[in-house]
C-alpha cells in the first residue's frame, strides 16, 4: 500500500488545469484562529478532510457494507496566503489521479467572493482497503465509473 503512494508525482498536474467537481462552503469559526490573529496551519487539513467527507458521502463513493472504503496514505498543503476570521472561504476538489486502487485529489481553500484569491492547496492520496485484511484492493466499479465520468 505504501509503494502506491509513495509513486505518486504531485508534479503531473498543475492546478491551473484541473476540474472542480465539488466545492464546500466552510464557516471559519473564532476558535480557528492561532496567537498571530491567522486561522492555525493545522485547521487547513480539517477544512480539506471536511470537503473531502462530504464529497465522498454526497456522491456515494462509500460502501454500503462497510467492510472495505477509503483511507488516507498520504496528504500535504502548501499554504499560500494569510487566512484570518471571518473571511468567507470555499474549499474545492479536484481530480488528478486514479489509479488501480488510488485515488488522488488536490484541495484548494477560496475566497468565496474573490475565487482568484488561493488561500492554500493541499492534495491527498487516498487507497481504498479492505477493512478486514487490511489490504488496497480494485476501486469498485461503481467508484470506477463515477471518476470516469467527472476526469474531462
Amino acid at each position: 500500500m505504501q509503494n502506491e503512494a509513495s509513486q505518486i508525482d504531485f508534479s503531473e498536474a498543475p492546478s491551473g488545469h484541473l476540474h472542480t467537481i465539488y466545492t464546500l462552503p466552510i464557516q471559519l469559526r473564532w476558535g480557528d484562529m492561532d496567537s498571530n490573529g491567522h486561522i492555525n496551519n493545522v485547521n487547513f487539513f480539517e477544512y480539506f478532510q471536511e470537503t473531502r467527507m462530504q464529497w465522498i458521502k454526497d456522491n456515494s463513493l462509500l460502501d454500503p457494507s462497510e467492510r472495505s472504503g477509503f483511507i488516507i496514505v498520504r496528504t500535504e498543503c502548501d499554504y499560500l496566503a494569510e487566512l484570518k476570521h471571518p473571511a468567507p472561504i470555499q474549499c474545492t476538489v479536484q481530480l488528478i489521479k486514479v489509479g488501480r486502487s488510488s485515488v488522488t485529489v488536490q484541495h484548494q481553500i477560496l475566497d468565496a467572493e474573490q475565487p482568484n484569491t488561493t488561500y492554500a492547496r493541499g492534495r491527498c492520496v487516498m487507497v481504498w482497503r479492505n477493512h478486514e485484511t487490511n489490504q488496497a484492493v480494485s476501486l469498485p466499479i461503481s467508484i470506477r465509473k463515477y471518476f470516469e465520468i467527472h476526469n474531462p
